[in-house]
């Protein structure tokens, strides 16, 4: 059939709301069409999104076969193993919470609409001239295009179309305001990228500040690009933040000139943390979430963590609550992976481009082990004595179930050089570590033990060899020092 026959077709059976292009696509594979012809083209439209794996993927056409093949559709009425899955996987690699499942860019409009005034009864929605959501009643509501809505008035009441400049979005966002629509780069409206600092006026940003390179940079680019005024970061004080991280972020709160304040959380007065079963994380973001969500709300800010890429496939539940209690995650959005936040902080000359990962005192200990105050300052004191022999990278565990197996276990999953056991019943637990690896474990023994807290305490190092230092010099500076001492 010629092109010309489809154009007849389609003037007389189909309503003209599309200005199709004169070119029939007949076929495709990876990134490029052919149209009726035989000519080339390279899709850079890919459908409008659709076809971002290219065309004819030979994965993507074997599961639409045998999904076909198999079942077609049921409704969102009855239960489909693969719908489940996916939900489960696009959480898991996204930002937590639950899926809304829908059929177009434009029903996701209107599902965001309706959560917005769901969260905020009656609030009002702030967009951008320019923009373009989609042509269901709120998404055209949304879209700042005179010449598409007035066909369709009266449209939604509550929706508020501003410039994209700093002044307008910062005077018609206000406490009333339940969602503000922003596409960073206008697409149907002519390609235009909105500049960063209306993106900024958006709203100010509480950021949740461990001082870990995550968090710092994420403070410390927030502070840069939105302001001092516009960035607060919070640390969160309890018995599961070792003394030293405290300091640490202060010190770095002072040197970046960060609107820092701190909040306390009282993680260890809820039973369910200190049973310390696979839900831990969650109860400790819960914690947090309580005493910073007040602050951003009276400050109309959004919580921020910084969680990154590679975050996204371990098990975090402490992610899942945080999302769910609005926290966002900018790194994520922005597809920032563990090695580019390192990168992006060392170009930045920030000095925590290569400092270790933090995660709490709590984490140290292996679940079912309940968490109590003397196991958290034992871990503490631990570290910061190992600190002080010139180990930075390190982590400490401890806890009742924690005997020789499972410390050569913890070491060879996390290819640790060296173990420093603590063992009050005598070396035999150090031997039994040495012997299970002897050529890729060195033990030390720790000379001053409390026995009361558990049997025995492995201190696991992941990066052990001090500055300038070799291993052998390492040791022996430990043995100059008496040994790693565990528990003053």
């Amino acid at each position: 059939m010629s092109l010309d026959e489809l154009q007849r077709l389609e003037s007389q059976h189909v309503i003209g709301t599309y200005a199709r292009l004169p070119v029939e696509f007949i076929r495709g594979e990876g990134s490029w069409l052919w149209d009726a012809e035989g000519n080339e083209y390279l899709d850079l439209l890919c459908g409008i999104s659709v076809t971002n794996l290219g065309h004819c993927h030979p994965r993507v056409v074997e599961a639409i076969r045998e999904q076909a093949g198999t079942l077609i559709h049921v409704s969102n009425l009855f239960y489909t193993e693969p719908a489940m899955r996916l939900a489960e996987r696009l959480t898991e690699s996204s930002l937590a919470g639950k899926v809304f499942f829908c059929n177009s860019g434009a029903e996701a409009i209107e599902a965001a609409v309706k959560l917005s005034r769901r969260a905020k009864a009656g609030g009002g929605v702030v967009t951008l001239a320019g923009g373009f959501h989609g042509r269901t009643y709120a998404a055209l509501s949304a879209t700042g295009q005179e010449e598409k809505q007035a066909p369709f008035a009266p449209l939604v009441p509550g929706f508020t179309t501003v410039a994209p400049t700093v002044e307008a979005v910062t005077e018609a966002v206000g406490p009333e305001t339940a969602a503000v629509i922003i596409e960073p780069v206008q697409g149907e409206g002519g390609v235009r990228p909105v500049p960063d600092e209306v993106l900024v006026a958006a709203g100010p940003l509480v950021v949740a500040f461990s001082g870990g390179a995550d968090s710092a940079f994420l403070a410390r680019r927030a502070h840069d690009v939105l302001g001092r005024d516009a960035v607060v970061a919070v640390t969160a004080v309890s018995a599961s933040l070792a003394p030293d991280e405290l300091e640490h972020c202060r010190s770095l709160a002072t040197e970046w000139n960060l609107d820092w304040r701190t909040v306390a959380t009282d993680e260890l007065d809820n039973p369910d943390y200190v049973r310390n079963d696979g839900d831990r994380c969650a109860h400790c973001k819960d914690a947090l979430m309580d005493a910073v969500v007040p602050m951003a709300t009276e400050l109309g800010a959004t919580v921020a963590l910084g969680v990154n890429v590679d975050d996204l496939g371990d098990h975090r539940p402490g992610q899942q609550a945080a999302a769910s209690r609005g926290a966002r995650f900018p790194l994520v959005d922005a597809g920032f992976t563990k090695a580019m936040v390192r990168d992006a902080s060392l170009a930045m000359g920030l000095s925590t481009w290569d400092r270790p990962a933090a995660a709490c005192l709590s984490s140290r200990l292996p679940y079912g082990t309940p968490v109590t105050m003397g196991r958290l300052t034992q871990v503490a004191d631990a570290e910061a004595g190992l600190r002080a022999l010139g180990f930075a990278d390190l982590r400490v565990r401890t806890g009742p179930g924690l005997g020789p197996a499972e410390i050569v276990q913890a070491a060879m999953e996390r290819d640790i050089r060296i173990v420093a056991v603590a063992a009050p019943g005598g070396i035999e637990p150090a031997l039994q570590v040495h012997r299970a690896a002897p050529d890729r474990l060195h033990v030390i023994v720790g000379q001053e033990v409390d026995s009361r807290e558990g049997t025995v305490v492995g201190l696991f190092l992941t990066h052990a060899v001090p500055d300038g230092l070799g291993l052998e010099e390492s040791l022996q500076r430990i043995r100059e020092q008496g040994g790693v001492t565990v528990i003053p």
